[in-house]
């Protein structure tokens, strides 16, 4: 019988190596909240390369959280307090510097792409290429480095995690229809998703996603 408590486990702890080498990539100690201090900057091709880690990374992290919260049981508690919403990575000031902001449970959802006929922008749509690349920021080194603080935080209780996680998915069961009725799992491949595995972050978000489709396609 196969061991899916010890796989939460397994896949939990190499999650936390790939963690602690993106602490070791950015100078930071594991455990601290990175970005307090104003003088640490990253080269472009070091903020593309954690954007990506990080990218696998959180959406494994949810991939086991879902898991988690099937094989354990979790149930959501009866709660009528509404949920705080999730702090702007990219807008935090001073006053700020030392909060964690919490772990985003929600897969980001694939953006609308419509086909174009020329250049004009298409209101809250994809605009043509030019235009959107003249439009595009890139976020800044502070907005990797909160959202590597939270994936570090949420790795250490996962129970706690799961019961957020089993309120979210509770209450959008009953939320009217928009982007806060859908699941936390995106539908097809996850976000990050890699052909052929390149890294140990690859490798965590294959099982992650094969364990967790898996366990719904066939449950104990």
């Amino acid at each position: 019988m196969f061991d899916w408590k010890l796989a939460i486990e397994k896949n939990k702890a190499t999650l936390a190596q790939v963690v602690a080498g993106l602490f070791v990539l950015v100078r930071c100690a594991p455990g601290t909240i990175p970005g307090s201090n104003d003088k640490l900057h990253l080269s472009k091709n070091m903020r593309n390369h954690l954007a990506t880690v990080l990218r696998k990374a959180e959406a494994a992290l949810r991939r086991l959280l879902v898991l988690f919260v099937r094989v354990h049981s979790v149930a959501a508690k009866s709660n009528n307090t509404p949920q705080a919403p999730l702090p702007d990575f990219s807008a935090f000031t001073s006053a700020h510097k030392n909060y964690i902001p919490r772990f985003n449970l929600i897969d980001p959802r694939k953006p609308l792409r419509l086909p174009l006929i020329d250049e004009t922008p298409i209101g809250l749509f994809e605009t043509s290429g030019r235009s959107h690349q003249a439009n595009e920021t890139t976020p800044n080194t502070a907005h990797f480095l909160r959202r590597l603080a939270a994936l570090d935080h949420a790795l250490k209780p996962l129970p706690a995690q799961a019961k957020r996680l089993a309120r979210t998915i509770e209450r959008r069961k009953t939320a009217p229809p928009g982007t806060g009725c859908v699941g936390p799992i995106r539908p097809g491949r996850p976000p990050g998703h890699c052909q052929r595995p390149k890294d140990e972050a690859d490798h965590v978000l294959r099982e992650c996603h094969g364990l967790m489709v898996d366990h719904i396609a066939n449950p104990p």
